[in-house]
């Protein structure tokens, strides 16, 4: 009973509601320090319909049910999506983590779940969401991925960092990239998708730069059509510079000046004439 819920009546509602709400949002931050320790923000974003989807495929997986063929039930992995406080005790049990919390809020479309995890080796990321429920519960809502594909942050002989990851639909069941279908899944789809940002200064990207940080995107409808999102960058530890707020300060500092040199003719024009001179 238990396999069959899980390998037909979960996938089936999972896909269904999907693609009738645009149901989750997913934003991967990663912070690199000089001394290669950093840490990943992991904002998982889900729409209440969906939500009550994930708590009630909590609900089944706490039903003690033996299989069809009479073989114990399958062991399940934590739920990062409806249990926020066990995946917070299975982060801080990795050697790598020097200390992990999450938060709620909602953002009117999305109620989120952020994960906060501090690692002592940046470098350890890809195997520390491989081998947890975070990467476990992504894969089960993007389907299987190569292992080759994950996200990844490994250091260079010279000291940098190179980040890669892979952000990929399935072609096979994907719909057309040109047809109305598509578009019409881009509207609906607009304000969810995966996100990854790396908060450090760049040497090389192929992502865009946006307020500080290189950010890599692929919307729902995007990754519906099967469409692939190569991440590629190499970094140096330390902060990243965001220089919007120093260009913001020039202009206003340049138009300060125009403004006075303005007010300074006007006055000049106006002053009367010395009468000894006349």
């Amino acid at each position: 009973m238990k396999t069959i819920i899980n390998k037909i009546f979960l996938p089936l509602t999972v896909t269904i509601t999907l693609l009738m709400t645009g149901c989750i949002d997913l934003k991967q931050d990663i912070w690199i320090n000089e001394d290669g320790s950093g840490k990943l923000v992991f904002d998982i974003g889900l729409t209440k319909q969906f939500k009550a989807m994930m708590d009630m495929g909590n609900a089944f997986e706490g039903l003690d049910l033996e299989s069809e063929d009479g073989a114990e039930p399958e062991k399940t992995q934590t739920n990062p999506f409806g249990d926020p406080e066990k995946t917070i005790v299975e982060l801080e049990q990795s050697e790598h983590v020097t200390s992990a919390h999450y938060k709620e809020k909602s953002d009117g479309k999305f109620e989120r779940t952020i994960y906060t995890i501090e690692l002592s080796d940046i470098t350890k990321i890809g195997e520390l969401m491989s081998s947890s429920s975070l990467g476990e519960g992504v894969n089960e809502l993007g389907g299987e991925k190569d292992s080759s594909d994950e996200l990844s942050v490994k250091k260079t002989e010279s000291g940098t960092f190179v980040v890669t990851a892979v952000m990929e639909g399935d072609k096979e069941e994907g719909i057309d990239a040109g047809g109305d279908e598509f578009g019409m899944m881009q509207e609906m789809f607009k304000d969810a998708g995966m996100t990854i940002r790396v908060h450090a200064p760049a040497i090389s990207h192929n992502g865009k730069k946006k307020r500080g940080a290189i950010v890599w995107n692929m919307t729902l409808a995007d990754l519906s059509a099967g469409k692939r999102l190569e991440v590629n960058g190499e970094f140096r530890g330390g902060k990243s510079s965001d220089n919007t707020f120093l260009m913001i300060g020039i202009f206003v500092l340049g138009a300060v000046i125009v403004l006075g040199i303005i007010v300074l003719s006007r006055k000049k024009k106006k002053q009367p004439s010395d009468p000894l001179r006349a």
